[in-house]
């Protein structure tokens, strides 16, 4: 019997540590977003366009995405000329990056005696042109939204940058004062029911 014990609590565990461990990180979600805005303006390019001049406005908060927009243009055989070097005669392509948001919601019990979880919403939000024989122009909007362990915020974020930060809401009141009050509760009661079941 204890060996099924034993079993039963590994196996609790070892499944626990597998759900927690889906949650993927604040900055991996900005990279992915950031790719689905990068193939948003290789699908606007003009048709057989290849060769394109690129400026980059990521000011300094994200310029270490500067490397992924250009790897993903490079495995999409895209030659690029990042400004201030020009290509003469290649698709000029202005790309923006204004604002990167990490908004976490009010904290809710996950059951009467489980986690603290919480919902994460994620937001990219800038712009690109596209410029050859017209002017093309798109502003995007880019949102991700999942639930995580409030336990795990410090996992997710990164302290090297402030933009993968949120402000976590405080955990509810009055989960914290009924959970020690149930718990005593039912102590007494199991407490009452043995000794009642015993002079019987």
């Amino acid at each position: 019997m204890k060996n099924h014990k034993r079993i039963f609590i590994l196996s609790f565990l070892i499944f626990s540590s597998f759900v927690f461990g889906q949650n993927k990180t604040n900055l991996n979600i900005f990279n992915e977003l950031v790719d689905s805005s990068v193939i948003s303006f290789i699908n606007n390019l003009p048709v057989h366009e290849n060769q394109i001049n690129l400026k980059l406005e990521l000011g300094t908060s994200y310029s270490l995405f500067k490397n992924r927009i250009l790897n993903n243009l490079t495995e999409r055989e895209i030659k690029v000329t990042v400004y201030p070097s020009i290509k003469v005669n290649a698709t000029k392509i202005n790309y923006s990056i204004e604002e990167m948001n990490v908004d976490y919601s009010e904290i809710y019990r996950d059951g009467m005696f489980g986690d603290f979880l919480m919902p994460r919403k994620l937001s990219l939000k800038g712009s690109y042109s596209i410029e050859k024989e017209n002017i093309f122009t798109k502003n995007f909007n880019y949102t991700f939204l999942d639930t995580v362990n409030v336990k795990a915020v410090k996992s997710l974020e990164n302290e090297s940058y402030s933009f993968t930060k949120g402000d976590v809401p405080t955990e509810p009141f009055f989960s914290s004062i009924t959970e020690p009050v149930i718990a005593i509760s039912s102590a007494a009661l199991a407490i009452i029911l043995f000794f009642t079941i015993r002079s019987k």
